[in-house]
């Protein structure tokens, strides 16, 4: 049975953490949107126990009906939910453009060509990924967020 958490009538705390430490955007029907802009660290552990019994369609009503949250359609099934006066600054990880100093790519080329980075093993999905590099606490990496990094990967590629 589809889990449904309950947290439509508790208030949203101002300030939602996982926003603004991954520049990451939240993302809708497949990794449930809601959970990116509510009690972030709570729910994050509920949908790593639980993702595949979230009742997505659920959340996106929990969201809709929140004045505090700003539910946007995207393409087919999908949604962004947005916190209302805060700027949608998230980071286009798929984007061919590459904004990023040319020191990052030597410092990585150098690593990467190293022992520890010829025997690193990451894995092979882009967020996988970038979550991997960012707990490996890479100094070339460290003023990035982790949709920079996604970013980045899917640049390397």
């Amino acid at each position: 049975r589809p889990l449904r958490p309950s947290f439509a009538q508790r208030p949203l705390p101002l300030r939602a953490p996982s926003l603004s430490s991954t520049a990451m955007p939240p993302l809708g029907a497949g990794k449930s949107a809601a959970l990116k802009v509510t009690h972030a660290e709570v729910l994050a552990a509920i949908e790593s126990l639980y993702a595949d019994r979230l009742d997505t369609a659920h959340i996106r009503r929990v969201c809709e009906s929140s004045p505090q949250i700003r539910v946007i359609a995207e393409a087919g099934a999908e949604y962004s939910a947005l916190l209302p006066g805060r700027a949608p600054d998230f980071v286009d990880a798929c984007s061919n453009e590459d904004p990023f100093p040319e020191a990052l790519w030597s410092q990585m080329s150098a690593f990467f060509r190293s022992g520890s980075g010829r025997d690193m093993r990451l894995p092979g999905a882009r967020y996988a990924c970038a979550q991997a590099l960012v707990a490996a606490n890479l100094p070339f990496l460290a003023e990035f967020s982790l949709g920079e990094v996604c970013h980045i990967v899917q640049l390397a590629i």
